[in-house]
């Protein structure tokens, strides 16, 4: 990878994890641009749970020694600052959408030449680039967006639509996460749907559900246990607070796909509760993420499927 020297070297701020809730500020000098690459300044960030997990280290002692210390953060927008030789749809003072998900083949060109020589999920016919087996992910095994200047790929950021406010476009990350869960799952306009977990990633999937695909209240239920949650959906689905009303026959064996939004150690109840909700053949997608291991009931599973 050829790199072009700046005319002027930039110094960037960057803030990492070093322990648990210990970030450090230091300065490196960026004074290269490789070729296909853009000088970005961080502009505005999400905090996911998955930064929060490193910024508490609630992390594997194992991982945490590989990864740390770390910049977080990788839901974002930024401004591009330089652009590097061989990029042609950026200029000076874009606003940019971060891809955080760096596939084998444009980190590491010499290992992976062209996408046809890429690992086996990158591949044409792959299962896609989201399960790259050599990624390098943003504030995962790569530093994130909590620094003021970066180098990243072209071909891995989005030009921000002039009519998208870059509150909204920030979001970016995660709404691709539930529209990759929704198409997976074949979901259709006339489908019952259930959405456990009234949380951030729960309310933008049940809004999806209703505002794009065109599902109906009455066929999506919304459960939470937290009724400030469920007054946010209450316009658009069902709701149930499951600590009040526990899931009853009205809605047992009701639903065709379950959306599992809540992840943690809650991750045992919710997916009894999906387990319960779905029609015979139904489809649960587990959204939420869990650090431990999950006991699930495999002879009510067997029962569903």
């Amino acid at each position: 990878m050829y790199k072009r020297k700046l005319s002027e070297p930039t110094s960037s701020r960057i803030f990492e994890v070093v322990g648990p809730y210990r970030i450090r500020s230091r300065w490196e000098e960026i004074s290269e641009i490789p070729d296909n690459c853009l000088l970005l300044r961080t502009r505005l960030t999400g905090v996911c749970h998955a930064d929060l997990r490193y910024v508490s280290c609630n992390r594997p002692p194992e991982i945490l020694r590989e990864r740390l210390p770390m910049s977080v953060f990788h839901e974002g927008t930024a401004q591009v600052v330089e652009v590097g030789d061989g990029v042609r749809n950026f200029s000076k003072g874009d606003l940019v959408v971060i891809v955080p998900n760096i596939p084998c083949y444009v980190h590491d060109p010499e290992r992976y030449p062209d996408i046809y020589r890429a690992c086996r999920s990158c591949r044409p016919m792959g299962v896609g680039e989201n399960l790259c087996e050599d990624v390098r992910f943003l504030a995962s095994n790569a530093h994130g967006l909590s620094r003021t200047y970066f180098l990243h790929p072209a071909m891995c950021a989005f030009p921000l639509p002039k009519d998208v406010p870059e509150e909204i476009a920030v979001l970016t990350e995660p709404l691709t996460v539930i529209n990759h869960a929704i198409k997976q799952a074949g979901v259709s306009f006339d489908d019952r749907i259930a959405v456990l977990g009234g949380g951030f990633m729960g309310f933008i999937t049940a809004a999806i559900l209703s505002q794009i695909i065109g599902i109906s209240k009455r066929n999506i239920l919304v459960t939470d246990v937290f009724d400030d949650r469920l007054e946010n959906v209450k316009d658009f689905a069902t709701t149930l607070n499951t600590r009040k009303s526990p899931i009853g026959r009205r809605f047992t064996s009701s639903f065709n796909t379950v959306f599992e939004c809540v992840g943690g150690k809650a991750s045992e109840t919710t997916i009894d509760q999906a387990i319960s909700l779905l029609v015979p053949g139904g489809t649960c997608l587990l959204i939420g993420v869990s650090e431990e291991k999950i006991p699930i009931k495999t002879r009510t599973l067997l029962d569903k499927s």
